[in-house]
């Protein structure tokens, strides 16, 4: 499954930036619906460099595209919480899966989106880097 990290900023948004919590879920919505590069992925067991070509394609129709080490995949995504929160969820067999995991959105702007969260248990910790 698909690892995805985004990190908000503080502050206050305007046309390039879009905080956790303090905009408008449509403006982070539109900021996040984009094609990302992979600058890292990070979890228990896995510390991934993105290398060139690897992705994460979030479409406007809650559908999210990745390739990395090789592997495509798709899962279904929603934000949540104001631009806070992101859902994944796995796509088997094209059907969505009701269980998913979700990550906090830390950081949110026109160029780097980071996520962190702990989506499993036993705890398995996520910190992913992207940027477009």
């Amino acid at each position: 499954m698909a690892s995805v990290l985004l990190a908000l900023g503080i502050g206050s948004c305007n046309k390039n930036d879009s905080p956790s919590g303090s905009c408008n879920p449509q403006t982070s919505l539109e900021l996040l619906q984009h094609k990302w590069s992979i600058v890292s992925l990070n979890g228990e067991a896995l510390r991934y460099v993105g290398k060139p070509g690897d992705y994460f394609i979030f479409e406007t129709d809650g559908k999210l595209y990745d390739y990395h080490g090789g592997i495509y995949d798709t899962s279904s995504y929603s934000l949540s919480s104001g631009g806070g929160l992101l859902s994944i969820y796995p796509i088997l067999n094209g059907i969505r899966s009701d269980s998913g995991f979700s990550l906090n959105v830390v950081a949110l702007t026109s160029s780097s989106l980071i996520l962190m969260g702990c989506p499993s248990s036993p705890v398995v910790c996520i910190a992913d880097s992207l940027e477009r």
